[in-house]
């Protein structure tokens, strides 16, 4: 029965530890620093909410994650190992997702259509 609750565990917390690392990850590796980016190179206009766009995401998963820390280690102290390492696969899973792929390049721009700077390239035709 241990390993069945185990099991368990370990896969709730690759599920919420990928869902919670991946938004983290994207916003601090991807979004924040192509978003200044790409408002330094005159793309986005100057009054793009970079920081009070993606700061949020990063704040309230990691809430949900300490939350979920605290509550595993208060209710299934025993089962440690197993949240810990679904939490860690999830981390490493997260890392390398969150990188400029097509995915993140997509809904990146999806999300920041409004922020395009369409002034400056319809002067410049």
């Amino acid at each position: 029965m241990q390993y069945i609750v185990g099991a368990f565990l370990m896969f709730l917390s690759l599920f919420v530890g990928f869902l919670g690392f991946s938004q983290i990850f994207i916003c601090m590796f991807f979004a924040i620093p192509s978003s200044l980016k790409l408002k330094k190179l005159g793309v986005f206009i100057p009054e793009t909410p970079i920081f009070k766009k993606y700061i949020p995401p990063i704040i309230i998963w990691s809430l949900v994650l300490f939350v979920y820390l605290t509550l595993a280690r208060h209710f299934a102290h025993g089962y440690a190992v197993y949240v810990i390492g679904g939490l860690s696969g999830a981390m490493l899973i997260a890392l390398f997702n969150s990188g400029a792929n097509k995915n993140n390049i997509d809904d990146f721009m999806e999300g920041n259509a409004q922020y395009l700077n369409t002034e400056e390239s319809a002067t410049d035709q």
